[in-house]
């Protein structure tokens, strides 16, 4: 790689980053200062994963018709398919590439979130219990994941955090 296309390519990892933590902030809830004590990789990761889930619920919750919200939804579906095939396309795919592989995020995990958000915004009918129950599962183990240290990390003699 040149330098020419290094530098280019970490001007879009950090328009990249800048995008996404607008957008988590822009949210006006708690994550945003909760996310901050983690470390930079984690809590870059974590906000690509919250963004993700507000774009999704944002295409859910919208007034548009159930046509315009499937079409949506399927587009981020491509776009799953495109961070994992590494040429996403979306700012928030192209932040979602590097947690993607750190963290060995699964494929599955990310299409329930999109299967839950078209349940409960297009389909008639209540989801099964079930298919709550394997959404609410697959966050929860998203978050472990991706906020806990990893099982093999020496233990901290002293918690110090850095909130940048």
């Amino acid at each position: 790689m040149t330098e020419l296309a290094a530098a280019a390519q970490g001007d879009a990892a950090a328009r990249s980053r800048a995008f996404i933590r607008a957008r988590v902030q822009a949210a006006g809830t708690s994550f945003y200062w909760a996310m901050r004590i983690l470390p930079a990789a984690r809590r870059d990761a974590m906000f690509a994963i919250y963004a993700f889930c507000r774009e999704v619920d944002d295409i859910a919750d919208s007034d548009a018709p159930a046509a315009e919200k499937r079409a949506g939804l399927a587009r981020w579906r491509d776009e799953i398919d495109a961070i994992y095939a590494n040429h996403p396309q979306h700012l928030i795919g192209q932040a979602l590439v590097a947690p993607v592989a750190e963290y060995r995020l699964r494929r599955s995990d990310f299409l329930a979130v999109i299967d839950g958000m078209e349940m409960t915004s297009i389909a008639p009918a209540s989801p099964a219990p079930s298919a709550i129950s394997r959404c609410v599962r697959s966050a929860m183990i998203r978050r472990r994941r991706i906020a806990s240290p990893p099982r093999s990390a020496a233990p901290c003699s002293s918690p110090t955090f850095s909130v940048t």
